[in-house]
C-alpha cells in the first residue's frame, strides 16, 4: 500500500519561560512541532550558571546572576523556514549585602557612603543604627550627611524582595575630640563612710584616656565606666579635682568639686519620766541631742505615746500623756546627708481604776469564776468586799461556789490602790445568785378555729422567774401571772411557738419551742365543673378548705373520666349530661357533700378529602361536607381568583392557574375552630414569555433564560442554535465558537391546549486579541519600527502607553527615533463592544557608555578620600580605573575611588567605560594629593611649684610630622620628645612660644600661659 509522507517546518511551542533564581535548580523543556523532528538547535544569551542540551531540548543549571535576559533559540529540520525567535528568561535573586565595611567619618564633617545590595528585583533597603546626623538616601543608594555625633557605633543594613531578606552588622567610626559634659550640678556632696559614686560623662573618638588630680581618701578612678567611686574616708571640707581627657584628636579639660560632709549623730540615750497627771516637756539641746557639723538638722517621730509630740526644729519632746506605762518610741534626725534613729523609753505613771464593768450571775450549786481588770501604771493593790458566803478574792479572780439557801442579788465592792493621784479607785456591782430556769411542759395540744383555747405552762427558776411567750396565732395570748395561753384563734395552720425563761435580771436563760395546730372542717370550694369535648382530653380541679386537708370521693363521672389527686381527668366517650357527687372530710366536724353537673359535647368534622382539577376560562363547582353538634359555622380561604364558597359549594369561572391549598375552617363554640386544607389544580395552555435574547461573545460563557407561562410547566425545545451553544433547564447556555446572527426558534407545550412557538434573533461577537508576543530592542538615536498586530470583531480601538521618548504608536506600529535608554514595559490595550484586553511587552533601549564624571575632588594625605565615578548608558557600564596614586583603590561595587593617600602629589587618573554597545569610552583626570599644614594643640599648661618635678605634653598635627621648638620656658625647665619637663627654679608666669613647621604652608605658633608658684610657707 502506497504512503504519503507531508513535511512541516519546525515551530516552537513555548511562548514564554518560567522565571528562575540564582542558587535554586533550574530546568525548562523547549518543545519543538514539525516532520521531521528538528535536526539541530541552540540557545544563546542564558545567564551564567545555565546551559542548553540540544539533545533533550532542555535548559537546566543553577543560575548564578539574575536580571531579565533574552534568548535566541534556533532549531531547523531541513524544512524551511527554520526556527528563529527570542524568549525572555526573567532570574530572580534573593538580597545579597557585597558592602563589607565603611569608611571611617569624622565629626561635623561631609560623609557619604554607598551601600552596595545586589538583587533581582531591587530590593527595598533599611539602615539602621547610625548616629545622628547621617542618614541612608534610597535614591542614591549610600549614607550621607554631616555626623553630628563622635564614637563607634553597629550600623544594621537590612534588605528584602519578595525572593528573601538579610541582614548585615557593619562597623563605623566617627572621629571627634574629647568633650567632657559633667558639670558641677551633676556632683553630689559625699559622707564620711558612705558608698559615693560620681560619672564621668566622657565623649571622643578615638575612646579617650583620662588624667585626673588627687581625688579625697577613700575614692578612685575607675577607667572602665570613667567613675569616681569608694567609700568616703576624708575629712569633712571640698576637695577640687581636675580631669583631663585626651585622644588623637585633641584633649579636654574640667575642675570639679566634691563636698565631704557627715550625717547626724545621737549624743544622749534616755529621757527623764512623766505623768498622766501634768504636762511633760523635755529640754531643748540636752535630753534630744544630736551632732551633725553645722547642717541644718530636723526632727520626727512615727510611734510618739499619746499625748505627746515633737518640735521638729529643736527636738523638744512635750504635751501630757494620755496613758500610762513604760513606753518606747524611735526619734529620727535628718540633715542633708541621710538620718539617723535613737530609740528612747520613758516611765509614765497613771491613777488606777477599775475597768470591769459588770459581775456574770452565780449559778447555784456550781463553781464560778469572775476575773477583775484594773488599770493604771504601777499595777495597783485590789480589794472586794460583800461578797456572799462561798466566794472569795484572790489573785485578781472572784471564786467559789454559793449553797441553792444562798439565792439573791449581793452588792459587791471593788477598791483599786497605786498610790498615784491621791486616794483609790472604787466601783460597786450587783451580783446575783441565781438557780437555772427550767421549762417542764412537754407539748402544746391542738386547736380549733373559732374555739376557745387554754393551756397552763409548767416553768421554774428564782429569783426574778420571767417568762414570755411568742409565735401564737392570731386570737391567742399568754397571761404572765398564771402562766397561761389562752384565747380563740381565729386562722388555721401550724404555729411555731417559743417559751422563753430567764432568772437573775434575765442573765440567765432557757428556751423551748412548740408547735400548735389550729384545725378546722372540710368544706368543698368548687362551685362548678366546666363542660368537656367527646374524645377531647378533659382536666378539672376539685378545690377544698379546712385544716387539716381534706380526702375527697368523687362519684357519677361518665365513661372515660376518673379523680385523683385533687383533679377530674380523661378523655369522655360520648356527649351527654352528669350529675357528678363531690364528698370532702379531715376528722373535724360533719363531712361536706356537693352535687355538680358536667356536660359533655362534640366538635366540628370537615369530611370532604380532596377537589377536582379546574382549568382557567372553564366553570367549576365542587361541594364541601362538614358535620358536627350544634351546626358549625364553615369559612372557606385560599380560593384562586374567580371561585367563591356559598351554601356548602365552591363554584365560579377561575381566572388564575396553578396549584392552591384551600383550607376549609369550621367551628360551633364547643372547641377551637377545625380547619383541613385541600388542593385545588387549575391548569392553563403553555405560551413564551422571553421576546429577545442576548448578544454573545464568541469563546466566553454565556447564559439566557427561557421564560414561560401556563400550568402545569411547559415542556421546551429550541432549535437555531449556532455550535457551542445548547438548551437546557430553562435557559440557554454554553461558550458560542464562532461569530455571527443566529435565527432561533422556541417551541412549549404542557399537554393543556396547542403548543406556543416563537422565532428569536441571537447575535455572537468576538472580543479582541493580541498576538504580538515580543517587540525587538532598540538603541538611541536609531529609527526605530515594530509591527503590533491586534484582532476582534467589530474591530478594537488600540492604545499604546509606557513608550520611551521619541516613540509612538500608529496605525498597527510603534515607530520613531528613541531618545532614552532603559528597559521599559510597554502596555497595549485594545477595547470594543464585546471586551477589553491588555499585554504588557518588554522594549529595551540600548545606549552606548559615555563617563559623566567631570573631575577628581582633591585628596589630603593621611584623610579618608571617597570620589565616585558617574557613568551612563545601557545596559550599565564596567568601569576599569588605573594610575591611582598609593593608597587609594577603585571598588567596582559602589563605582568610587576610596582610600587614604599616603603621599602628597599630584596623578593622572585613567577612567575606561564600556557597556557592549559603540566603543568603549576613555577618559584622563588630573587627581592631586594635599598634604596638612603643621597646627598646635596644645592649649593650656598646667600649673606647677618651684621646685617640683614637672612634665606636660605638647601636642601637634601635620604631614608630615612637624618639627617643634619651644622658648620662653623659666629656668630649669626644657622642651624635649614631645614634652616640657624638669624642676623650674624660678617662680612668676612666664608666656612659653610653641612653633610648629613641616613645610607645608607657614609655621604654625601658640602662646600658652605657665605658672609657677612659690612652695607653701
Amino acid at each position: 500500500t502506497p504512503s504519503l509522507t507531508v513535511d512541516s517546518p519546525l515551530s516552537l511551542d513555548q511562548t514564554a519561560l518560567d522565571p528562575a533564581k540564582v542558587g535554586d535548580a533550574y530546568s525548562a523543556k523547549l518543545t519543538f512541532k514539525g516532520n521531521p523532528a528538528a535536526s539541530s538547535s541552540s540557545v544563546t544569551g542564558l545567564p551564567a550558571g545555565l546551559d542548553y542540551d540540544p539533545a533533550t531540548g532542555t535548559i537546566s543549571g543553577t543560575p548564578t546572576e539574575s536580571g531579565v535576559f533574552e534568548l535566541t533559540v534556533a532549531a531547523s529540520n531541513g524544512v524551511d523556514p527554520a526556527v528563529s525567535t527570542k524568549l525572555t528568561l526573567t532570574v530572580n535573586a534573593a538580597p545579597v549585602v557585597n558592602t563589607a565595611a565603611l569608611a571611617d567619618a569624622t565629626y561635623a564633617v561631609d560623609y557619604s557612603q554607598k551601600i552596595d545590595v545586589a538583587a533581582y528585583p531591587a530590593a527595598k533597603v533599611e539602615v539602621s543604627g547610625l548616629p545622628e546626623g547621617l542618614a541612608y538616601n534610597a535614591e542614591t543608594g549610600a549614607i550621607e550627611g554631616k555626623p553630628a555625633v563622635a564614637g563607634e557605633f553597629t550600623v544594621t543594613v537590612k534588605a528584602s524582595n519578595d525572593y528573601g531578606k538579610v541582614s548585615r552588622d557593619l562597623h563605623l567610626l566617627v572621629k571627634g575630640t574629647p568633650v567632657i559634659s559633667t558639670t558641677q550640678q551633676d556632683v553630689k556632696p559625699a559622707t564620711v563612710g558612705s558608698e559615693y559614686s560620681l560619672p564621668l560623662t566622657v565623649t571622643g573618638s578615638p575612646a579617650p584616656q583620662i588624667d585626673y588630680t588627687k581625688l579625697p581618701d577613700g575614692l578612685s578612678f575607675d577607667t572602665q565606666t570613667n567613675t569616681v567611686k569608694g567609700t568616703v574616708a576624708a575629712a569633712p571640707r571640698v576637695y577640687p579635682v581636675t580631669f583631663t581627657a585626651k585622644n588623637s584628636e585633641g584633649s579636654a579639660s574640667v575642675t570639679l568639686s566634691i563636698r565631704v560632709n557627715e550625717k547626724p549623730v545621737f549624743k544622749t540615750q534616755s529621757l527623764p519620766d512623766g505623768s498622766t497627771l501634768s504636762e511633760y516637756k523635755t529640754t531643748e539641746g540636752k535630753d534630744v541631742q544630736v551632732v551633725a557639723e553645722g547642717l541644718d538638722v530636723t526632727f520626727a517621730s512615727k510611734d510618739l505615746p499619746a499625748g505627746l509630740s515633737l518640735d521638729a526644729k529643736t527636738g523638744v519632746i512635750s504635751g501630757t500623756p494620755s496613758k500610762g506605762g513604760e513606753l518606747k518610741f524611735t526619734v529620727t534626725a535628718t540633715n542633708e546627708l541621710g538620718s539617723t534613729d535613737q530609740q528612747y523609753a520613758i516611765k509614765v505613771s497613771e491613777p488606777a481604776a477599775v475597768s470591769t464593768q459588770s459581775l456574770a450571775p452565780v449559778v447555784a450549786g456550781q463553781a464560778y469564776e469572775q476575773k477583775i481588770e484594773t488599770t493604771g501604771y504601777p499595777a495597783a493593790t485590789v480589794t472586794v468586799t460583800g461578797l456572799p458566803e462561798g466566794l472569795s478574792f484572790q489573785d485578781g479572780e472572784i471564786s467559789g461556789t454559793v449553797a441553792a439557801d444562798k439565792v439573791g442579788s449581793y452588792q459587791v465592792t471593788v477598791e483599786a490602790d497605786n498610790q498615784v493621784g491621791g486616794k483609790p479607785a472604787s466601783k460597786t456591782f450587783t451580783l446575783y445568785v441565781a438557780t437555772q430556769p427550767t421549762i417542764n411542759t412537754a407539748s402544746l395540744q391542738d386547736a380549733v378555729a373559732g374555739s376557745k383555747y387554754s393551756i397552763d405552762l409548767d416553768v421554774e427558776g428564782a429569783p426574778d422567774l420571767d417568762v414570755t411567750v411568742d409565735g401564737l396565732p392570731d386570737g391567742v395570748t399568754y397571761y404572765a401571772p398564771t402562766k397561761t395561753i389562752s384565747g380563740f384563734p381565729t386562722r388555721t395552720g401550724e404555729y411555731k411557738v417559743t417559751v422563753t425563761a430567764t432568772t437573775a435580771g434575765g442573765q440567765l436563760k432557757a428556751s423551748k419551742e412548740y408547735t400548735l395546730r389550729v384545725t378546722t372542717a372540710a368544706s368543698i370550694v368548687t362551685e362548678s365543673l366546666k363542660d368537656g369535648l367527646a374524645g377531647q382530653a378533659y382536666d378539672q380541679a376539685i378545690e377544698t378548705a379546712g385544716f387539716p386537708a381534706a380526702t375527697v370521693t368523687v362519684d357519677g363521672l361518665p365513661e372515660g373520666l376518673s379523680y385523683k389527686d385533687g383533679r377530674i381527668t380523661g378523655v369522655p366517650k360520648a356527649a351527654g349530661t352528669s350529675q357528678v357527687t363531690v364528698t370532702a372530710s379531715n376528722g373535724v366536724g360533719e363531712k361536706a357533700v356537693k352535687t355538680f353537673k358536667l356536660t359533655v359535647n362534640e366538635t366540628p368534622v370537615i369530611s370532604t378529602e380532596s377537589l377536582a382539577a379546574a382549568q382557567t376560562g372553564v366553570e367549576y363547582s365542587a361541594d364541601v361536607t362538614v358535620t358536627g353538634t350544634p351546626a358549625p359555622k364553615v369559612d372557606v380561604s385560599g380560593l384562586p381568583a374567580g371561585l367563591g364558597y356559598k351554601d356548602g359549594r365552591i363554584a365560579g369561572t377561575p381566572t388564575e392557574s396553578g396549584e392552591f391549598t384551600v383550607v376549609v375552617s369550621a367551628t360551633n363554640g364547643t372547641a377551637d375552630p377545625v380547619t383541613r386544607e385541600l388542593k385545588l389544580t387549575v391548569n392553563a395552555p403553555a405560551s413564551i414569555a422571553t421576546d429577545a435574547l442576548a448578544d454573545g461573545i464568541a469563546g466566553q460563557e454565556y447564559a439566557q433564560p427561557i421564560e414561560t407561562a401556563g400550568f402545569p410547566a411547559a415542556t421546551v425545545t429550541v432549535e437555531g442554535l449556532p455550535d457551542g451553544l445548547s438548551y437546557k433547564d430553562g435557559k440557554i447556555a454554553g461558550t458560542p465558537k464562532t461569530a455571527g446572527t443566529y435565527k432561533v426558534t422556541v417551541k412549549a407545550s404542557n399537554g393543556i391546549g396547542d403548543a406556543a412557538s416563537k422565532t428569536l434573533t441571537l447575535t455572537v461577537d468576538e472580543t479582541p486579541a493580541i498576538p504580538t508576543e515580543s517587540l525587538a530592542a532598540a538603541q538611541t538615536g536609531v529609527e526605530y519600527s515594530a509591527n503590533v498586530t491586534v484582532t476582534g470583531t467589530p474591530a478594537a480601538d488600540v492604545t499604546v502607553s509606557g513608550l520611551p521618548a521619541g516613540l509612538e504608536y500608529k496605525d498597527g506600529k510603534i515607530a520613531g527615533t528613541p531618545a532614552e535608554s532603559g528597559a521599559f514595559m510597554v502596555t497595549v490595550k485594545a477595547s470594543n463592544k464585546a471586551g477589553s484586553v491588555s499585554k504588557d511587552l518588554k522594549l529595551t533601549v540600548n545606549a552606548p557608555a559615555s563617563i559623566e564624571t567631570g573631575s577628581l575632588a582633591d585628596a589630603t594625605v593621611g584623610q579618608a578620600y571617597t570620589q565616585s565615578i558617574l557613568t551612563s548608558g545601557f545596559p550599565a557600564a564596567t568601569v576599569e580605573v588605573s594610575g591611582l596614586p598609593e593608597g587609594l583603590a577603585f571598588d567596582a561595587v559602589s563605582n568610587a575611588i576610596t582610600g587614604t593617600p599616603k603621599a602628597a602629589g599630584t596623578a593622572t587618573v585613567t577612567v575606561t567605560a564600556s557597556n557592549g554597545i559603540g566603543e568603549k569610552v576613555v577618559k584622563d583626570f588630573e587627581l592631586k594629593v594635599n598634604g596638612v599644614p603643621a597646627s598646635v594643640e596644645t592649649s593650656e599648661l598646667p600649673a606647677t611649684t618651684v621646685g617640683s618635678e614637672y612634665a606636660a605634653d605638647i601636642t601637634v598635627a601635620g604631614t608630615p610630622a612637624p618639627t617643634v621648638t619651644v622658648s620662653g620656658l623659666p629656668a630649669g625647665l626644657e622642651y624635649k620628645d614631645g614634652k616640657i619637663q624638669g624642676a623650674p627654679t624660678e617662680s612668676g608666669e612666664f608666656t612659653v612660644s610653641v612653633k610648629a613647621e613641616n613645610g607645608i604652608g607657614a609655621p604654625a605658633t601658640k602662646d600658652l600661659k605657665l605658672t609657677v608658684n612659690d612652695p607653701a610657707s
